[in-house]
């Protein structure tokens, strides 16, 4: 499974193919910065890559999840005109926030052409009213770059929760890696690039914690 992040003239987008190799999806959202208690659309195509990413009507199974909680649920046949794309409109609970999975499954009902996509919801609160220093920033371009270890860029991390720049719950989940998720390194890099913003690197940050995948002093 490959997904990639790019910068579009308006919003985001994301991009994964499936596991199986054949189909590719495109996935935007409205409004840009989702927050908990809020609407959201998510915005998708289905494209088939053996037919040049040609979007395709097929059977598909979309949920959003979070660890194992299923917020939404939709099943259908996608569309296959990039003037309409598939939507889906749904409210999100106000108890959900950080890393939240799109799942998309049995797509053409075959149950190996499937994939997910993590994105970040914003938690309601006065974080941004917090500072994060240059030094943060600094280390976060060069710890995506592998420029730096990673207890070097833990130690960020510390004094941002020991500052209460970012708030970390007493909930910590078990983990069933020790590496630190791709993403998560793309997202350093694309907030010290300014491409994402402080929330959603926070956010990344406090799902590490969370996860159990590292651990702060």
């Amino acid at each position: 499974m490959n997904f990639v992040i790019k910068p579009d003239r308006d919003y985001t987008h994301l991009s994964s193919v499936t596991e199986n190799g054949q189909f590719r999806i495109l996935v935007s959202w409205e409004p840009e910065n989702l927050k908990s208690n809020g609407k959201a659309k998510v915005i998708f195509d289905v494209t088939d890559i053996f037919l040049k990413n040609r979007p395709i009507a097929i059977p598909y199974e979309f949920s959003i999840t979070q660890n194992d909680r299923v917020i939404f649920e939709q099943n259908g046949i996608s569309s296959d005109s990039k003037e309409n794309p598939n939507i889906a409109e749904f409210m999100i609970p106000s108890d959900v926030s950080g890393i939240v999975n799109l799942n998309f499954n049995n797509l053409d009902n075959n149950n190996l052409a499937k994939t997910v996509i993590p994105i970040v919801i914003d938690r309601v609160t006065h974080q941004s009213q917090m500072i994060i220093p240059d030094w943060i920033r600094t280390d976060a371009s060069l710890w995506s770059k592998e420029k730096i270890t990673d207890s070097k860029f833990i130690d960020g991390i510390n004094y941002l929760i020991k500052n209460k720049i970012i708030i970390i719950s007493s909930t910590v989940l078990s983990s069933d890696s020790d590496s630190i998720p791709v993403w998560i390194k793309n997202n350093a890099g694309w907030w010290a690039d300014d491409i994402i913003d402080d929330k959603t690197f926070l956010n990344g940050v406090e799902y590490l914690v969370k996860q159990g995948i590292i651990s702060v002093i």
